[in-house]
Formats: C-alpha cells, sequence, structure tokens
C-alpha cells in the first residue's frame, strides 16, 4: 500500500516537472523570437535613419544644383536686357555686335540642371521602410517625390524644345574664327537684325526658356523647404523611437 502510494505521487510528480520543463522550453522559444524580432525592427529602423539622412543629404546636393543655375542664369541678365534694348532702340551708332555675340553665346549654357533622385526612388522601393514611416510623412514624401519627377521631366522637355528654337540655328548666326565661338555673321548690318522677325523671335524664345527654368526651380527649391521641414520631424521621431 505505502510503495503503490509512493509510485503515484512520484508519477504525479514526474509529470509536473515535464510539464514545467515543456513550459520553460516554450518561453525560452517565445523570448528568443522576441529577441530576434526586436534585432530585425532595430536593424531596419537603423536603416530607415541612414537613408534619411542620405536623402538629406540628397536634398542638400539639389539645393546647391539650384543655386548655382540660377546664379548662372541670373549673370548674364543684365547683358541679355542690354542687348534686347539695342535690338528695341535700333541704332547703327551703338557698339552692338560685341555684346550681341556675348549673348549669343551665353544662352549655349547648360541651365536645365539635372536634378538627383536617387535615394528617393531607393526608399520609395523598399516597403519594410515605408513601413515605419509615419503616415504624415509617407504622404509628404508622395508629394515630394511626384514634384521631383516631374520637375526632371519637365527640365529634359523644355532643354529639348529650347534648343530646337535656339537663336544658333539662324542663318545669320556663324562660326568666328577659329571656332572659337558663335557670332553674328560680318554681313548682317544692325538695321537687319532689327527688321528680322525671326532673328528676334528666336533670340527671345532663348532667353525666355532661361527665365523660365529659374522661375521652376525658384518655386521647386519651395517645395524642397516643406520636404526639409517633414523630413526633419520624421527623422527626430525616429531618433526619440529608438
Amino acid at each position: 500500500m505505502i510503495i503503490s502510494q509512493r509510485y503515484t505521487a512520484f508519477r504525479q510528480f514526474g509529470w509536473l516537472f515535464f510539464i514545467l520543463e515543456l513550459a520553460l522550453v516554450f518561453c525560452g522559444v517565445f523570448i528568443a523570437l522576441q529577441v530576434d524580432n526586436w534585432d530585425r525592427d532595430q536593424e531596419r529602423r537603423d536603416g530607415l535613419v541612414e537613408m534619411l539622412e542620405r536623402i538629406e543629404i540628397e536634398l542638400n546636393l539639389n539645393e546647391d544644383i539650384i543655386a548655382q543655375s540660377n546664379a548662372l542664369a541670373a549673370g548674364g541678365e543684365p547683358q541679355r536686357r542690354a542687348v534686347f534694348e539695342i535690338l528695341e532702340r535700333c541704332e547703327a551708332e551703338t557698339d552692338w555686335r560685341l555684346p550681341l555675340n556675348e549673348v549669343i553665346n551665353d544662352l549655349l549654357r547648360d541651365f536645365s540642371p539635372a536634378l538627383s533622385s536617387i535615394t528617393l526612388e531607393q526608399l520609395n522601393r523598399r516597403d519594410p521602410y515605408l513601413d515605419l514611416l509615419s503616415p504624415a510623412f509617407r504622404t509628404a514624401l508622395s508629394a515630394y517625390t511626384n514634384q521631383l519627377l516631374e520637375e526632371q521631366r519637365q527640365l529634359a522637355f523644355n532643354a529639348s524644345l529650347r534648343w530646337s528654337q535656339h537663336v544658333w540655328s539662324h542663318p545669320l548666326v556663324t562660326v568666328g574664327e577659329g571656332f572659337a565661338m558663335l557670332q553674328v555673321a560680318d554681313s548682317a548690318s544692325l538695321d537687319m537684325l532689327c527688321q528680322d522677325n525671326d532673328f528676334r523671335r528666336q533670340l527671345f524664345v532663348s532667353a525666355g526658356f532661361v527665365m523660365s527654368t529659374t522661375t521652376r526651380l525658384k518655386r521647386f527649391a519651395t517645395y524642397m523647404e516643406t520636404f526639409r521641414a517633414a523630413l526633419a520631424q520624421e527623422q527626430q521621431q525616429l531618433l526619440q523611437g529608438a
């Protein structure tokens, strides 16, 4: 009787120990999975923080590109205005040939910069990173991405259209001695240019594209600043939640 009771007690406690061991195993596995998930989340968060820093660098780069392009356009503005006034007055005694040649050659510069969007497009393809972003920043990111891509398309289109209408293709514009620069043909007089509507139109159109590009870039710079503010706020939230 006593032996039977002891055997029964051993069996009961044995099952209890087994259940406890099994529970400990499950707890260990659960904790390990939670730690692994935490590590993965932290790894994604760190990757997102690094990518947002690269987007900030890309913003700074585009800001510098726009500033340089606008400075280039602004640098030639006084000369362009002076030449337009010469053609408007059309006074032959004015020293017109040299400033006109300088403006024609200045208009050959590249006034349509290439804005960078590499990191921005990479982020938009990384769903694990996008899932960590706040809804407000995802909206700001989508809006800015669309604005940037549209600006890139418009700049490329305007540049192509500008070259197709450029004054360099006019018959009275020739290559100077030694192929150093373009110039108005020696046979062309100021009065001839003033009366040539095609020449005047192409010159104004060439300059107009420069002004149009500058206006677009200044407007886009305001979009950049709005996105920069949203980016800074998102970066701060991510660092606080790390």
